[in-house]
């Protein structure tokens, strides 16, 4: 019963050393973020602008996620999520377009 005990607590207490290696193991693991704060008056353009880029622009690796803040200091902003992505898709990127940017600089 204590031999059994024991195996119990050994495999137990490997499999807890083994958990940080699955987080090694991820390949997609960077995430970027951003808030934005769009002026009351233009909030309704700016959803619309901000799901037109992201469709046309943000999809597969870089595919967006944006949320409104609802409370809180920063409330009335827009969290914007870009991920989860590798650092090989993000080296391979390289520069965005200047269409991309002005697209952006629009919104």
């Amino acid at each position: 019963m204590k031999n059994h005990l024991q195996l119990k607590m050994k495999t137990i207490f490997l499999l807890l050393i083994l958990i940080p290696f699955l987080g090694i193991s991820q390949t997609k693991n960077v995430i970027s973020t951003t808030r934005e704060f769009p002026k009351v008056e233009k909030q309704l353009e700016f959803e619309k602008a901000i799901a037109t880029h992201a469709q046309k622009y943000h999809t597969g690796d870089v595919k967006w996620r944006v949320f409104d803040i609802v409370t809180g200091p920063d409330a009335g902003g827009y969290q914007i999520t870009e991920g989860p992505k590798s650092w090989q898709s993000e080296d391979v990127r390289g520069d965005i377009n200047v269409e991309h940017n002005n697209d952006w600089h629009k919104s």
